[in-house]
């Protein structure tokens, strides 16, 4: 019977696929355990749980950063 995992019959990587980066972190237990929680909760890896976290603050900071900088630009007019 022959190895499904041998040399040959690996899959080649996409070559279109953006390379992963990997980051260490280190929290506070508590912190850990509670992510760990919720993502149990959500039915999620605990990885995919952070991603989706992580995400969704960077669009929350994005839009409010743009809007801030709108509200500025805007008070600058009117003082002109």
């Amino acid at each position: 019977m022959d190895n499904p995992i041998s040399k040959g019959s690996r899959m080649k990587k996409n070559p279109h696929k953006k390379p992963e980066t990997r980051m260490t972190l280190r929290l506070p237990a508590s912190l850990y355990e509670a992510l760990k929680t919720a993502a149990a909760e959500d039915g999620l890896p605990l990885n995919t749980y952070c991603l989706y976290i992580l995400a969704r603050h960077d669009i929350y900071t994005a839009k409010n950063t743009t809007k801030l900088s709108q509200k500025k630009e805007q008070k600058n007019i009117k003082k002109t």
